[in-house]
Order: structure tokens, then sequence, then C-alpha cells
């Protein structure tokens, strides 16, 4: 590029010519100026204007002009005012040409224009409505656009308050525009949010108060306009209700509603649509959306969010603008659109909602209710495509983040009667018509999200009151046939959201935990164990490509409408069931079985049906006869279904609050728990009352998936009476041919959807007694870290500091973080809360050094960085190979972020250097020098190959960034005595002239400091020297008076002598041995 071309460029955009590609619309308008140099910066104006009419002979050559002036005005402040009315010269085509011109700049490089330009572009701006320019509103709409964008917020601010500024001194102009023009609807829904996100008494009051007099304005004069924005007006009046002058808008609204034209009050705005998606967000903002969604791939889109909310979600605008994208993405549909880009939408909505701060609860509740306010306000008229996304995000939220979708049900059930009483009926009616037009656009399938076990049973049942009237057409006929449409999502097996157990012919439904689609004890078992093992190996594969996940173990996905059985038509299925197989029970467990099931009908007493079971179970060891497998798991399927399961929904929670002894006592009444006390109390010398009971809660499992969380509940509780119970549970998956760490997964993940303070109770029991295995299971992490909460997790870490519980071992350490690293990020953020609170050394970590990307790997990387800022640092030479072993990257700092953070302390700086400067010279050496290189007798796979190359290459990076700071750390490095040794054989090697070559920069930074320390020697010798110097001439001089003074006293000393002499024998002695 020219130079000349550059830097006029350069007084336009801003950009990093090394670096960024100019924008093209810039470059045309630094090339269109060009045509214009030397005459209209030159000339007069009256000669300025008779040469614009002679070079414009037609339409073409009119844009070129219209766009190099455009260049001027915009770059010169100076002549503004000249370039402005050149521009009405040539504007004999309505000012066309120079209006398309500013469009191209409001879309295109309005966040890379220099702020001096947008001043002038705002000048323009008002400079054109006072001359009232024709269409100007047009691109007035843009201008508000661009203030939904990237742009800084105080320069947001500051043209925000321009263009208040405008409307408000032209309100004539404002009453003078056509009907629906988009301006007034742009102007309404930016300001509406940018009043809330200036607090009230800020510096920017005066913004404010112009702003909401604009509102004001438009919203009273213009109200068949502002109509246009349906909901999406209740929206934004709901949200500045507590300002006065929008406050007396709602009571007009209310009191007098034909005051504004509406006649059903404000039921008018709810059958309107919002018609304005399209331009309700910035171009950047728009264009950036819609590649996400039509054009990435699942597993991709959620780095390009993670861009997508860096850019414009940080300011304090942020949750404004993420509600805004929300009601963008929920109109964000065109016939034509493929189901894939559907779905995508569900994906983005998700994306939305788990990524608000976890202490913005107002930003919560904000983005809750404009995902919901379409349902809220549902008229048979709008089109279900604006409300099908929310059952499309409910589903990613069930597979992915349950609670999330908990509280999005709760939100919509509580706000239809607490969002305005007096239309609660209205409301009511609403949702259920919207998720009546979802259950036919999909075909059904619904009552199984609504339904859904991962869902609390509170929210549940909210739902059901909620959704009554859906329920009631959709649970008791099947839905009606439709022709469903080209572009809906098709709800396929894979696609499904969990859902409860499907009852079958040859297996009827029982409680809801329970899960007896065969009868056949080994088919069952291998059905669980294959699913077992493909959900493991799967699960990677599921989070990147964003799909619904398996349920947890026991459960089974259908693609049918779950169509749940009466009370009563359940308990005679159960009791047909019970039926067939007690007839093919031997007599004598016949009889025993009968009498139970008598009881069962006899009484609830829970004593007496206990006292029942035990009998059964006696009758089972007392017999002489083996009991064949068949046998036991006809008795252990029939004792389940007479039973049922604790865990049946009557309650939230079994864990008694508070827990003691005798709250634990009344848990533990169901008769399940007598099985559990005759196994756990058994002893081990008992091998075969101990293989039955084993054998039988194994049985028992196959049916019902709380069976063996509820016994580890119960041998945690009686753990004092006897510290060898848990060994009842290894036996229990012995029995089943199934790994421990496996069941221990698959009980913990049904515990916490089913019971989440059981599940709280029971984790740090079962990494205090299955230490070993769950210890090691990247699994069982998994489960725990993906439903523990904030509470449970301050718990578990008390456990860990009063050294209860270790959750780690140093073997299985670094594959467990491996296994994280494509876990949700809630998941990571609590896996590493508990990291941190064990106090994990680095050391741990250096086989995963190399492998982590800190751009697809963030929150691994930062808290690694972390252990190592707050753990006590023993730069060894593993952790500095492994450091230096990472690919170089301009992008990736971690490898410098770590360097910077081992040389922080003075004691660990000096061993850092040492390593490093040993290790250059080893390389050397060994002739590893280049990356893939080295010696030709090294094998290709010897581990932790590291050239020469891959260090200076750190190296030169961590002069860049790292050098002249406050500490000096850096330069303490460079400056140590081995690395200035390495560096000097490096000089002297012609081997290593192609190293410093490419890396002359971090040489020359290296001489520079070798300087600067000889230099500092040298002073210091020369100070040294001088100190010596004066030193000793200091010696001479006070000599040489010593002698005077010698010559000068001599007599006196002599006379001195005599005294002494005479004074004393002793000392006359003295004197004269002298």
């Amino acid at each position: 590029m020219d130079v000349g071309f550059a830097r006029r460029l350069g007084r336009l955009v801003v950009y990093r010519e090394r670096y960024d590609q100019p924008p093209e619309s810039a470059c045309t308008f630094v090339t269109n100026s060009l045509i214009l140099e030397g005459k209209v910066n030159v000339l007069s104006e009256k000669e300025t204007a008779d040469f614009l009419i002679s070079i414009t002979p037609d339409k073409d050559r009119r844009d070129q002009v219209a766009n190099g002036l455009l260049f001027y005005l915009l770059t010169d402040g100076a002549n503004f005012n000249k370039y402005f009315r050149c521009l009405s010269v040539i504007a004999n085509d309505q000012w066309y040409a120079a209006l398309c011109n500013v469009n191209m700049i409001l879309i295109e490089l309005w966040p890379k224009l220099h702020e001096s330009c947008r001043e002038l572009m705002l000048q323009f701006f008002r400079e054109a409505v006072k001359l009232n320019v024709p269409k100007i509103e047009n691109v007035i709409m843009n201008l508000v656009r661009s203030i939904n964008g990237s742009v800084e917020w105080n320069h947001k601010l500051r043209h925000a308050h321009v263009i208040a500024s405008i409307l408000n001194e032209h309100e004539q102009w404002v009453m003078g525009l056509k009907p629906g023009t988009f301006m007034l609807l742009n102007v309404i829904s930016t300001f509406g949010h940018l009043i809330i996100d200036i607090p009230a008494g800020s510096p920017f009051e005066n913004v404010r108060m112009a702003m909401i007099q604009s509102v004001v304005f438009i919203i009273r004069n213009r109200f068949t306009d502002a109509c246009m924005l349906g909901r999406d007006l209740l929206l934004i009046l709901m949200r500045l209700a507590k300002i006065p002058q929008i406050n007396a808008i709602w009571v007009d609204l209310v009191t007098n509603p034909s005051k504004f034209g509406l006649n059903d009050g404000i039921e008018d705005l709810f059958r309107s649509n919002a018609n304005f998606y399209g331009v309700r967000l910035s171009a950047e903002m728009a264009k950036k959306l819609e590649f996400i969604i039509c054009q990435c791939k699942p597993n991709a889109q959620d780095k390009h969010f993670e861009w997508f909310s860096n850019t414009f979600f940080r300011g304090p605008d942020g949750p404004s603008l993420r509600a805004e994208t929300i009601r963008y993405v929920l109109y964000f549909f065109k016939p034509d659109m493929p189901a894939h880009v559907l779905e995508a939408r569900g994906h983005f909505l998700y994306y939305l909602l788990t990524s608000i701060p976890p202490n913005s609860d107002v930003e919560q509740q904000w983005c809750k209710t404009v995902v919901w306010f379409d349902w809220l306000t549902y008229d048979p008229h709008t089109s279900v495509q604006f409300v099908e996304p929310v059952i499309s995000m409910l589903r990613i939220a069930l597979a992915n983040l349950p609670s999330k979708a908990t509280a999005m049900l709760e939100y919509v059930c509580k706000s239809v009667s607490l969002i305005y009483p007096a239309r609660t009926e209205i409301f009511k009616k609403a949702v259920n018509d919207a998720m009546q037009a979802v259950h036919e656009y999909y075909q059904g399938g619904l009552v199984g999200i609504l339904d859904n076990p991962r869902i609390e049973r509170s929210i549940r049942e909210l739902v059901r009151e909620t959704f009554s009237d859906y329920f009631a057409r959709n649970t008791t006929a099947p839905p009606p046939v439709v022709q469903p449409s080209p572009s809906a999502p098709q709800l396929t097996t894979q696609q499904q959201p969990p859902t409860r157990p499907q009852p079958s012919s040859s297996a009827p439904a029982t409680a809801s935990n329970s899960n007896h689609t065969a009868t056949n004890k080994d088919r069952v078992r291998a059905k669980d164990k294959e699913k077992n093992k493909e959900n493991e190996r799967d699960d990677k594969e599921r989070v990147k490509q964003n799909k619904t996940p398996s349920p947890p173990n026991g459960t089974v996905i259908s693609s049918k409408v779950d169509e749940p059985l009466t009370l009563q038509a359940k308990k005679k299925e159960r009791e047909k069931e019970i039926d067939e197989l007690v007839e093919q029970l031997r007599d004598d467990f016949k009889t025993t079985m009968m009498s139970l099931r008598e009881t069962y009908r006899e009484t609830e007493d829970d004593s007496e049906r206990g006292e029942a079971v035990q009998r059964l179970l006696q009758k089972l060891l007392e017999n002489e006869d083996s009991i064949d497998d068949e046998q036991l798991e006809l008795v252990a399927h029939s004792v389940q279904l007479l039973m049922g399961s604790p865990v049946d929904g009557s309650r939230r929670s079994i864990l008694p609050d508070p827990v003691t002894e005798d709250a634990l006592a009344d848990s533990f009444a169901h008769p399940l728990f007598i099985i559990f006390r005759n196994l756990c109390y058994t002893p081990d010398t008992d091998a075969t009352t101990r293989s039955l009971m084993v054998n039988m809660i194994a049985t028992m499992r196959d049916y019902d998936n709380t069976v063996t969380y509820l016994m580890l509940f119960f041998i945690k509780a009686n753990d004092g009476l006897s510290s060898e119970c848990i060994s009842c549970y290894r036996d229990v998956a012995r029995a089943r041919d199934e790994e421990i760490e496996t069941l221990i997964t698959a009980d913990l993940q049904q515990c916490a959807i089913d019971d989440d303070r059981l599940f709280a109770y029971l984790v740090p029991y079962v990494f205090q007694k299955l230490d070993v295995e769950a210890g090691a299971s990247a699994s069982v992490f998994n489960v725990v870290c993906s439903h523990i909460d904030a509470r449970q997790i301050m718990q578990l870490i008390g456990e860990i500091v009063r050294e209860n519980v270790t959750l780690f071992r140093k073997d299985s350490f670094a594959q467990i973080v491996a296994a994280s690293l494509d876990w949700p990020t809630t998941a990571q953020w609590a896996f590493w809360h508990l990291v941190h609170a064990e106090g994990i050394p680095g050391e741990w970590l250096i086989q995963l050094l190399p492998k982590l990307k800190s751009s697809q790997h963030a929150e691994a990387a930062a808290n690694v960085l972390l252990m190592l800022k707050r753990a006590d640092r023993d730069p060894n030479m593993n952790m500095l190979r492994a450091l230096f072993s990472r690919t170089p990257s301009a992008e990736d700092t971690f490898t410098i972020d770590c360097i910077k953070i081992l040389i922080e302390d003075p004691s660990t700086c000096k061993r850092v250097s040492d390593n490093v400067g040993n290790l250059l010279k080893k390389q050397m050496a060994a002739g590893d020098l280049h990356m893939g290189g080295g010696t030709k007798g090294a094998s290709k796979k010897s581990p932790q190959k590291l050239s020469m190359e891959q260090v200076l290459a750190h190296l030169e990076q961590f002069t860049q960034l790292c050098l002249m700071k406050e500490k000096k750390s850096a330069e303490q490095i460079f400056s140590n005595a081995t690395v200035l040794e390495a560096f000097s054989e490096a000089e002297k090697n012609d081997k290593v002239a192609p190293l410093r070559s490419k890396f002359a920069q971090l040489f020359a930074v290296v001489n520079i400091l070798r300087d600067e320390s000889r230099d500092k020697e040298q002073s210091s010798r020369t100070l040294r020297g001088n100190r010596g110097s004066s030193a000793s001439t200091s010696v001479s001089k006070a000599n040489r008076h010593k002698d005077e003074d010698k010559d000068e006293d001599h007599v006196t000393k002599k006379k001195a002598r005599r005294v002494i002499t005479v004074g004393s024998s002793s000392s006359s002695s003295s004197e004269d041995s002298e």
C-alpha cells in the first residue's frame, strides 16, 4: 500500500497497518477523495462549487464525488461547513448519493471511525435536519442503531445526547415525519434501555433527561407509530415505569386507553408483533449474530459466542444489550430457514441465558421476562416461530444445566399471577395457548419436557397447575394429526429430552423411579451395563456436538408423548403384574408372598409391613433347598413392585432437616431399609445369607434406580455402628457385573435429580469411604461438579479443610483434569474450586501443560495460573520443559504468564534462570536446535523432545511482553550468569546461526542487558577504586601530620618517659624491654 494512501486512510479509520486488512469501503472513500485532491481543499468556495458541477454529469460520477467529499467532511473539521455546502451543490438528486454513502459509513465503518470523525458525522446530521434533507430520518435510524454496538460507553452517551438534542430541538420536524417511520421505533427502543443503564444522579444526568424527553414526546404524540413496537412497547414501559413521566403514560393507558386510540386497553398491544427486529441491533452485531446462527457448526458456536459476549456485553449497557439480543433471536426467522438453523436459535438463547454473571439478579430477572413475554401475551395470530425457540432452549438446558430449565419454568409460572394480578386469567390462557401451538408445531413431545424428572418436583407441580389447560388437552388423548411444517425441527430420538419411563404392553409402569421394561434379569443388566458404557464413551462427543445426552441409568427415551396412566389404572396394572410373578414362585415362597401382599392391603403401617418383609427374608434364609437365580429374581421383582420406592414424590427430600438420630429413624421406616439392615448387619462369616441379600438388592436395582443410592444413605447414617458396611455396596456392584465407579456415577446422577439435599449429604461420604474408586473416576467428578451448588461446595470444602475428605490422587489427577476440559463452564468452575481447596501442587499437572490451549481451555488455563500464583513455587526442570514444549503462538500467552509467575519470588528467580540457561546449553550440546529436528540418531518418539527453537521463541515473546515493568523481574533472567553464558555460546556456535537470525530481537535484548550489567559492574569497581584511593591519600596525610607532631612533641615525650620511669619500677622495666 502506498505510504500516502495509508496515511490518508489512517485519518479516517483506526487500523493497524501491519496486522489488519483495511476496510474495503474505507479504501473507496480514500480513492475517491484523490479525485478532488488539490481542488476542493485549495479553491475558494465558489470555484469549488463550479468545479463540482462540471465533474458530476451523471449519477455514477456524482456517487464518486459525494463519496470523496464525505472523506474531506469527516477528516477536515476546520472546513466542515464548506464541504457540507459542497454536498448540497451536487444534491440535485434529492441527496440520494450523499445519504447512500453516509449509510455505508454507519453500517460498515462506524465502529472503526476515529471519534473525531464520528463527531463530525453527528454535526452532519444536525445540519441535515436543519436543512430538512429528504429521507434523512431513514439514515438517522442507522445512526441510532449504531449505539447498540461495540463503541465505548462514554462515546455512546455522547452520540445519544446529540441525537436526543436534535429531536428535542426539532419537534415540529418529528411531528411531520410520515407514518411508520422506523427511526421513531429505534429511538424508543434504544433510548429506553440507555435511560436505565445510566444511574440516576450520575454525571450523565443531562443525557438521561434529554432521552426521557424524546421518548415521552414520541409516545404521546406519535403513539400510532409507537404501537408498531407491539409487545416490546409494553416491555419498554414496564422497565421505565419508575420514571414519573413514564408512570403518567401508564396511568393514562390503564385508565383512559381511548386517549391513545386503544379499544381494549393494553390487550390491543398483545396482538401486535414487533416488526422492526431487523434494525434493533447495530449492523455489526446483526452480522455476527446471523453468522453464528446460520453458518457456524454446533461445536464451534461457543467459541464465537465467547467473542460476541466479550465484545458487546462488557460495558455498563451489557445487560440491556443481552436482552435486546434475546428479543432479536426470538424474532429471527425466515420461511426458508432449514431445521438446523431453527435449532441453532435455541442454542444461542441457551448461551445468552447461561452466561449471565451469577450475581446479576436484576439482569437474570429481566432476561427471563423478555424470553417469556411473548408467551404471557400470546395471541393466536402470533407466529409460532416466535415462541418455539424457548422450548428448544429448555430442551438443551435440561440436558446440560437442569437448574436453568427449572428456574425458567418457575419464572413463567409465577409471572402469570404476579406480573399483573388483574389480568391473571388472560396471561394463563395465553401461555396455555402458546404451549398448544408449539405442541402442534412439534407434533407432540412437550409433556416429557414439562414433566421431566430433572426438574424439581415442586416446580413440576407448579407447571402442571399453570399449564392445566394444556395438560388436560394432551394427556387424555393422542394429539391431533397435523402435517408438519417443512421448517419445523423434528424431535428425533437423539434430540428428545430425557423423559420418565415409557410403559410398554409387556411391562406396565410402576413408581416414577422404576424401570422394568423386561422380565429377564440378564437382558436388563446387559442393557443397563451397555448403556452406561456407551454414555461414558460418548460423553465428550455429545458435549462437543451440543446434543442432548442420554438420561440417567434406568430411564428410557421415547419419541412418543409420555401419557401417564391414572393412579387407578397404574395400581390395576401393578396388581396384574404381581399376580403373574407370584404364580411363577415355588409353593413355599408363594404362600409367604401372598401373606406379605395381604399385609400391604390391610394396613399402611410401615412397622407392620416391615415385619412382614422380615418374615419373607427369614423364609428365604431358612430354606433348606438352594434358591436358583430365577426364583430369587421373581421374589425380588415382586417385593419391589409391592413395596415401591421411598422416593415417591410425596416430599421434597427423604433426608430430614435437621439430621438427628430420631429423624433418621423415621426416614428408615420404609420396609426397603429392612432389607438393607439384614445385609449390613450380617457377619462376613455367614456367606450364604450375605450372598442372598446382595443378589436380591442387585436384582431390585434392575427395576428401581433409587435402590443403591438409598442403600448408600442407610450405610452412611449407620456408619458409626459398623465401619465395614460400605463393603456391602461393593458387593452389590460386583453382583451386577458392574464397575463400582460406574455404579457410583449412576447413583449420584439419579440422586442429584431426585433429591439434591441427599446428594449433598452423600458426596463427602462417597469420597471418604470409596476414595480409591471415586477419586480416580472422571465420571464421578463430572456428576458431582455438574449438580453441586454454591452452598454444597462450601460444605464440601469444609470437609476438606477439616481433613475428613481427600478428593484427588496424584496418579489420576491429570487424567481427571484432561476429561474436565470438555465439561460445561459451571461444572469446571465447581471442579477448580475443589482443586484449590485441596491445595494441589502444580507438579501434578506437568504432563498436562503442553496440551492446554488457552483459547479452548480458558477455565483450566486460568486456574492453573492461580495454582502457580498461590502455591509455593518450586520451578524444577520438568515443569520448565513442559511449559516450553507448548507450541509458541502470539495469541497464546499461557507459557509467558506461567514463567512470569515463577520468577516473581526473588528466591526462585535465580533457580528459574539457571534452569533456562542449562536447558539451552544442553540443547546446543545435543544438537536439538530446530522443531522436529535434533540429532540423526535421536528417536522421533522420545518423550518431551524439546528444541532450542521452541525455547527461544517463548523467550522472545517473553521479552516483548514482560520487559520494562515495575518489578524488573524479567530483566533478572537475562542478566543471570548462566543464561548469559548460554547466549554467548550460541553466538559462537555456527549451527545456531539460523536461530540467531530468526530471533535477532531476542539476542539484541540479551546483548543490551549484558552491556548494562557490565556497565554497572565497572561503575561499581570504579566507585570502590575511588574510595580506596581516597582512603590511602587520607592515610598518608595523616601520617605526615603525625610525623610533624612527633618532631614537635619530642621533648615532651622524653620528659614523659622519664616521669613514667621515675614513677614506677614496673613501668621502668617495661620501657626498657621495649
